[in-house]
């Protein structure tokens, strides 16, 4: 099943040079499952990976024919033991990760640390 071809539905797919049980490449995310979303058809079609909102149609994105198609799923995935990481590194570069389980615990971490809104762009609902 090559990738320009598929029709709209969730994936799963990773590189072809994947290389079982983690080894590394100089490349990011060369080892790991990624998440394809195919939406619309025709000239109309857009391809997200992962997080990606905008999306861009199969012609324009240069590198999909590295990708191998893993499975499709039949339904909406099913999420388990999901977590939210929000890491950076302060003034003197040690590397910091906070680790959230829910979006109320990311919003109490914003305001409860201020000085990480502005990094981050978090900006507080107005108030009706």
């Amino acid at each position: 099943m090559k990738i320009k071809e598929l029709s709209p539905g969730i994936y799963k797919i990773r590189r072809k040079s994947y290389v079982p049980y983690g080894a590394k490449h100089p490349r990011d995310n060369n080892n790991t499952i990624r998440l394809l979303t195919v939406v619309g058809t025709g000239a109309n079609r857009k391809y997200h990976i992962d997080h990606d909102t905008f999306g861009q149609h199969p012609e324009e994105m240069y590198d999909m024919e590295d990708f191998e198609v893993i499975s499709r799923y039949e339904s909406i995935p099913q999420v388990n033991n999901q977590s939210i990481t929000i890491s950076f590194k302060d003034g003197s570069g040690d590397q910091f990760e906070f680790r959230v389980v829910d979006a109320w615990t990311l919003g109490n971490l914003f305001r409860h640390f201020t000085w990480l809104q502005k990094p981050f762009g978090y900006f507080k609902r107005k108030k009706r």
